[in-house]
Formats: C-alpha cells, structure tokens, sequence
C-alpha cells in the first residue's frame, strides 16, 4: 500500500503483491458453539516480474471500518485545505498530521513522519500483544501504511482472534479463529505484516 524503505536505499514500491497459500481450514466445536479456524503463510512479494522470498509475521489485523476510518481526516478540512495538511487518527491510536509532517503517539512523542500513502515511525514494543519492537540499535523508519507504530493484535472485529502470529515455530504460519463462525476477512481490512 505504501513505498517500503530497505536498508541500503533500496525500496519495495507501492503497488508490490504479497502471495501466500492457505495451510488448512477446520472449526472445533465447544458445547453449542463452533470457532472457525484458518492457518496460511505469506513466502513471496513480486513486482515488475521480479520475485523475493521471504518469511512473514501477523503483527495487526484492521477491519475495512478501521482501514476506512484511518484516512478520514479527524476534522472536515475547510474549503480549499490542501489534502497534505489533513490530521488523521491511525489504526491504534497514532496521530498522523498530514504528508511530511509529524506522527505522534498517545502521549504526544514524535514516533514518526507522515507520507502521501501512509506513515513512517519507529516500531514500539507491545508487550500485551507479543509484538517486538526495533531490532536493538536499530533507529530505521518502517513503513507500516494506516497503522500506528504501537499497533498490535486485531481491530475492530470483536470475535475475531490471532491464535499464532508466525514469530515462533511454525515461523511464518499464522492462525487465526473466529468466534461461533467462519473466519471471513473482508476485502479492505488491513494486515500489518513484520518480514523477516
């Protein structure tokens, strides 16, 4: 959705698929109800018919509500307000104020800079969540589209669960249940994805 920086200047463009299989589909049935579960991987991003391999992680899963809420501007800009200044209320809580401007957290630390397609910051640990932050010394910008820099686990689909991430063996396999139903992500929801 967005330009993925590299190290080394390179960059993922904007418009790049990520392709993945389904691993397998089942439900378990406790007393009346019945959870639906899925388990898939992603192993490849592909652009302009050249293919990467990699392995990838479920860090956040954003419903087409909160991806659609995410690039509302939080209020009506006036009549002739650039869109670059608009400010918008990212998915888990992240303030973004407009193309090149600042993100800020909660607490209103700069954790990053908007772009045209979506943000740069540095990635937070959530501890709650499971989710990893930098890698140690590391102070390089991630590009993670409407999702705050905190962002962790699911938004916005109550019922909806991540049973396994894809940090820990099987790597790169995540499972997700939904609760008394069939586990259905709409097309529009958003999944922040961590690649190794």
């Amino acid at each position: 959705m967005q330009d993925v920086p590299l190290p080394g200047g390179a960059k993922i463009p904007a418009g790049a698929k990520v392709v993945g299989a389904i691993v397998s589909v089942s439900s378990v049935r406790s007393g009346k109800q019945s959870d639906g579960i899925i388990s898939f991987h992603f192993n490849e991003v592909r652009h302009n018919r050249q293919t990467a391999k990699i392995t990838a992680s479920l860090r956040a899963i954003g419903s087409l509500l909160e991806v659609a809420e995410a690039q509302l501007p939080e209020t009506p800009a006036g009549f002739g307000t650039p869109y670059n200044w608009v400010t918008t209320r990212l998915i888990g809580g992240d303030v973004k104020y407009g193309v090149g401007g600042p993100v800020t957290d909660s607490g209103s630390a700069t954790v990053g800079e908007g772009t045209r397609e979506g943000v740069l910051v540095h990635v937070r640990a959530q501890s709650t969540g499971g989710c990893p932050g930098e890698s140690e010394g590391s102070d390089r910008l991630q590009a993670l589209w409407l999702f705050s820099a905190g962002a962790c686990g699911v938004y916005g689909m109550p019922r909806l669960r991540i049973v396994h991430a894809g940090r820990t063996v099987p790597v790169g396999e995540t499972t997700l249940s939904y609760q008394d139903g069939e586990v259905n992500l709409r097309a529009g929801s958003g999944l922040l994805l961590r690649v190794e």
